[in-house]
This record gives C-alpha cells, structure tokens and sequence, in this order.
C-alpha cells in the first residue's frame, strides 16, 4: 500500500476516533476538579464556574472519575482534530513522483502516447503500474469502509467484490484514481490494465439503481466518458445492481473474463 494510501486509512481511523470522543463528551459531567493532599491522601472539589467549591470525595468517588476522563477526552479529541487538519492538508497537497501523475498534469499538447488514457499506457509492466502511486479520490473518505483482498478500502461490497475478482484473477487495476482527459476530471471507479492489449480500460459499477437521483448523475456521468473519447464494449464497461440493491457477480466474472483476461 502506498504512502498516500496509509495517510487516508489514517485519517479514516482518526475521523472515527473523533466521532467517538465526540459522542463519550455528550455523556459526561461538566466541571473542574481541584485537588488537596492531606495527610496522605487526595481530596477533590468540584470546581463548576460559581465561586465556592463543592468537597465531593476522594478519587473512588465516580464523579471524580468521570471528570477525570472528561479531561483526558478533551485532550485527545483536541490532539485528534489537530491530526485531522494535518493529514487532510497533507492529502490534498501531496503529489508523489510518477512519471505517469506528472504527465496527467500538463496540457494535452505536451503528453505522450504512454500517457493517454483514451489510446492506451505502453506497460513495462502491469503489476509495477497497479501498485505504483497515482493520484486518489479523496472525496467522501469515511464512505470507505470494505477492505479488498489487496488491501484498498472501497465504498460498497459490489465494489468489494469486483476488486476481489480483479485481483484474484491477478488483473492490475487501481481503484477510484483520478485522472485528467482533455479540461476533464474522471474518477473511474476502476481503471484496469488489460495486458494483452497493452492498455486500459475503464470499469464502472452503478450501485444505487434504484434511487432515481443517482441514476440521472450515473447517465451523466457516462455521457461525459463518451463525449471524451471513451467507447462502451471498447474501454469503457458498466456493471450494475439490480433495482432491489443485488448483485450478480456471476454475470460480472464473465465481463471481466471476456474483456479484462
């Protein structure tokens, strides 16, 4: 998994982290405490904005212990939102050296051939191109929830299961890279590298059908791959959920089988 990859598992795990914090604070009491040793022992005062204090026992008293771990909550939710802007800030603005990345970024007039994604990528070798860094999706990052057997978190277990076949099928693919044709931005849900024909090809899984909303974004969507450049049945393949949400992964095996092997 590349550096990038990690730093968004990171950030996965710190943005849970923080909505837990969040909700434990909701469930603890507000205050102070103030503590005084005497002869051995600790005292505790509840110290709540008024000025006198309220003698409220020693440290097995419970509200001792849960101001105590309100204080300690505090300070890790304050640690977890300083690690929150950091690793988004260092998401956005991390570019990796790739020699593929780089030439996704200059104008169309200055790329290569092994660059373009609608005529095809010239492979040294397809596993390097799967596993190298490339620029990800960073949108809706705690919608990631389903580990592949690659080790990619995916938004949904169609896309999990379709990341599966790939890979056990040992078919390179990079999941949800974004990528630039033309003045256009694409976020293919797959982008797999079909060795045989020394090029890519464009996979995308249409999840929600039965919502009337995404499937006018989804025809859009696919409208824009084929104002680009892109052919359905050529390098450019669709995959669905039925409108009661299943998925019928036998008829998705044969796709990859026939147009991905």
């Amino acid at each position: 998994m590349d550096f990038i990859s990690n730093a968004k598992d990171e950030l996965i795990r710190v943005q849970k982290m923080k909505s837990n914090m969040e909700l434990t604070l909701e469930n603890l009491p507000e205050g102070r405490l103030h503590a005084i040793k005497t002869g051995g022992r600790i005292y505790y005062y509840l110290r709540d904005g008024s000025e006198t204090e309220k003698y409220i026992g020693t440290e097995d008293n419970e509200l001792v212990k849960q101001l105590k771990a309100r204080k300690f909550t505090e300070r890790s939710l304050s640690a977890a939102k300083k690690d929150e802007k950091l690793l988004l800030r260092l998401i956005d603005g991390y570019e990796p050296l790739s020699p593929e990345l780089i030439m996704s970024a200059i104008p169309q007039t200055y790329r290569t051939e092994s660059a373009d994604y609608i005529e095809g990528i010239d492979f040294v070798s397809a596993e390097e191109w799967a596993n190298a860094p490339y620029r990800k999706s960073c949108s809706y990052l705690n919608q990631l929830t389903h580990m592949t057997l690659k080790g990619d978190l995916v938004r949904s277990k169609s896309e999990a299961i379709i990341a599966n076949l790939l890979f056990s099928k040992n078919i390179p693919y990079r999941y949800e890279e974004e990528i630039e044709i033309g003045d256009r931005i694409f976020t293919p849900d797959f982008i797999v590298a079909v060795s045989r024909e020394g090029r890519v090809k464009i996979l995308e899984h249409a999840g929600m059908m039965s919502n009337r909303e995404y499937r006018n974004a989804f025809a859009w969507k696919i409208s824009q791959y084929i104002a680009s450049g892109f052919m359905p049945l050529d390098n450019l393949f669709i995959t669905y959920d039925d409108m009661d949400g299943n998925i019928n992964t036998k008829l998705i095996e044969t796709v990859i089988d026939t147009y991905f092997l």
